[in-house]
């Protein structure tokens, strides 16, 4: 049995990393409406893309809500592939059998 800080095992690093992926990923998601008010260019049509004056604050906020976005989306499926191979992990763990009885 493994109990206690001194015998963790892989996966239970895997989560205290999941754990900060998941705190970053929400601290984009509140900086994507705090900082810039929901606005990205996804939404968007190209001619409307093209209509927007580079002047306009309208377009510095849909260029750092772009950036938010992609950095969004990248922390959310670096946490989704870090909790698969946590589960991974931690299934191996569980079907693990020792063969411990003599063959001969």
């Amino acid at each position: 049995m493994t109990v206690g800080f001194k015998k963790l095992a892989p996966d239970d690093y895997l989560m205290v990393i999941a754990g900060a992926l998941y705190a970053a990923e929400t601290t984009v998601a509140y900086y994507v409406g705090a900082s810039w008010k929901g606005l990205a260019n996804s939404g968007m049509t190209p001619e409307q893309r093209a209509a927007l004056d580079p002047q306009d604050p309208e377009y510095q906020l849909r260029v750092g809500g772009s950036k938010n976005q992609l950095t969004g989306w990248l922390v959310y499926t670096v946490l989704l592939w870090t909790l698969k191979a946590c589960m991974l992990i931690f299934y191996s763990r569980l079907t693990y059998v020792e063969r411990s009885w003599d063959d001969a």
